[in-house]
């Protein structure tokens, strides 16, 4: 039986991207767009448009988007981007579905300008800010004033380069990103909690194969933060809850109070006030919607979208389309 070769899937995957790209799309006036930058392409990045439409949405059985639920409205390349350039770009993708009711996206500056000088020309349209941005900034702020945390990351990052090559090298920590590290602050803590537990039990360690006085000795510095921990953990359970809700709620009038009845009431004062910016910004993004209406305040499922999408058509496009024009 003979199989396809890496290229022949590689092939079809660009012509499927590309076919997507290019169909024609429905034109109504209750599209809603999540946009975001790709990273860099060689010389060039992508601002991906994906898009679905509020009744369908609205409809669903579940709000939670997933790749099936959006589709590609548009790729644009370019070497360069400022606010200009984004508008544009929204403009031409208007052309192919109609001016949105929603754009949803991250606070980048060039992006939000462009959909600033957008939302100029059409007063409809709204603009969202995608809550696991608004969590990450709000976590940001709150963990770079606290120096236990900048403490914790740094020995984290020194036990993964003194074990990675070791015995030791499964209990490591995860990569610490240098961007978005703070969309994956539970993943450092996850660790730390169960690298904690496996602390207080000679037997599992030793179960695992290995020399308890060994972990202990490379390992033991984790103790010290056990109360930090906890106090990191109310802070993302509060975070965890908000991004819940808006991802299988969405944003509405009544959101604000929805949300106060579902969050954690906790006892620290920095997630009690992680609580009260949380609270008061979905109130805020709520009032976007109109009464009895729900938009979607979360981009974050269709990240990986966007990334398909790019690696499909971006090549294949600017291969044939973009070298031949002068790009901003």
């Amino acid at each position: 039986m003979s199989v396809a070769s890496y290229y022949d899937v590689r092939l079809w995957l660009l012509r499927l991207g590309l076919y997507q790209l290019s169909r024609p799309k429905q034109w109504a006036d209750d599209w809603m767009w999540i946009i975001d930058h790709t990273l860099q392409l060689g010389d060039r990045k992508c601002l991906v448009i994906v898009g679905l439409r509020q009744s369908a949405w609205e409809q669903a059985e579940s709000r939670v988007l997933s790749h099936e639920d959006v589709e590609l409205i548009d790729l644009q390349p370019v070497k360069q981007s400022n606010g200009k350039v984004v508008y544009q770009q929204l403009k031409a993708a208007a052309k192919k579905t109609g001016v949105p009711r929603a754009i949803i996206s991250d606070k980048g500056s060039d992006l939000l300008c462009g959909i600033n000088l957008f939302r100029g020309r059409h007063r409809r349209t709204s603009w969202m800010y995608d809550i696991k941005h608004k969590t990450a900034c709000l976590l940001k702020q709150t963990l770079q004033s606290d120096p236990s945390w900048g403490k914790f990351t740094e020995l984290a990052h020194r036990f993964k380069q003194q074990v990675s090559l070791s015995d030791l090298a499964g209990l490591a920590p995860p990569q610490q990103r240098s961007k978005a590290r703070y969309m994956n602050v539970d993943v450092l803590t996850d660790w730390a909690t169960r690298n904690l537990a496996l602390l207080k039990s000679r037997k599992t360690i030793v179960q695992v194969g290995l020399k308890p006085a060994r972990v202990e000795e490379k390992l033991g510095w984790l103790r010290r933060f056990e109360p930090q921990l906890g106090r990191w953990g109310e802070l993302l359970s509060v975070v965890g809850a908000a991004e819940h809700y808006v991802r299988h709620e969405g944003l509405h009038h009544e959101a604000a109070t929805n949300l106060d009845a579902c969050l954690p009431k906790p006892a620290m004062r920095g997630a009690r006030q992680m609580r009260r910016q949380l609270l008061e910004f979905v109130g805020e993004q709520g009032q976007q919607a109109a009464e009895g209406e729900r938009l979607p305040g979360s981009s974050d499922a269709c990240a990986s979208r966007a990334r398909q999408a790019a690696s499909r058509a971006a090549i294949e496009r600017s291969v044939q389309r973009c070298r031949s024009s002068k790009l901003p």
